[in-house]
Parts: C-alpha cells; sequence; structure tokens
C-alpha cells in the first residue's frame, strides 16, 4: 500500500503557493501600525518566510506568529507524522534589533 502526503488537520483549504509580497501585504491589512515589517524568503525544496518585527511592537510578536500561520504549509507521514521533505512552506517571526 502507497502512503501518499496528508495535509494538517488544521488546515482546510489546498495548498496555495504564497509570496513575500502577499504575506507583508497581509500583514499591512491586519496590522496597519506594522508599516516596516519586512519579510524574506528561502526558496530551496521547502520554502521558508522570516517576518522582521521591529523592535517597538515586540508585544505582538506572539499574536503576529498566529496570524501568519495561516500562510504556512507543512505535508505529514498520515501514518508516523513525520514531516515529508520538500514542498513545505514555514513562517518564522523575529524581533529587528537597530543597529549599534
Amino acid at each position: 500500500m502507497i502512503k501518499t502526503r496528508a495535509k494538517q488537520p488544521h488546515r482546510e483549504t489546498k495548498h496555495m503557493t504564497v509570496t513575500a509580497k502577499q504575506i507583508k501585504a497581509a500583514i499591512k491589512a491586519e496590522y496597519p501600525q506594522l508599516q516596516r515589517v519586512g519579510v524574506t524568503t528561502d526558496n530551496g525544496t521547502d520554502t521558508s518566510f522570516c517576518v522582521s518585527l521591529p523592535l517597538e511592537y515586540k508585544d505582538l510578536k506572539s499574536e503576529l506568529r498566529d496570524f501568519c500561520h495561516q500562510f504556512e504549509h507543512i505535508d505529514r507521514c498520515e501514518v508516523t507524522g513525520e514531516i515529508l521533505g520538500g514542498g513545505n512552506t514555514y513562517v518564522s517571526i523575529t524581533t529587528k534589533y537597530p543597529r549599534t
């Protein structure tokens, strides 16, 4: 029996390709005070997005992490729950500290 990739239980929509520009626009629409937020991407077999949060808004980090969760997509083995390689999308939130 061949096992296929199973979607995470919390995801009800099909996997969509998202860009850094789209994530940034969604964050700015939801959080208008975050006009200086930065979103960078690293593409490989998986796609990683890093959202840079200005230091003065560090209290929003947890809330922003929950908001950005909608852009993640992680394929798992339906038997073991292990993350399958390739095609996954991750989003991380970091705090941007001023340069000294």
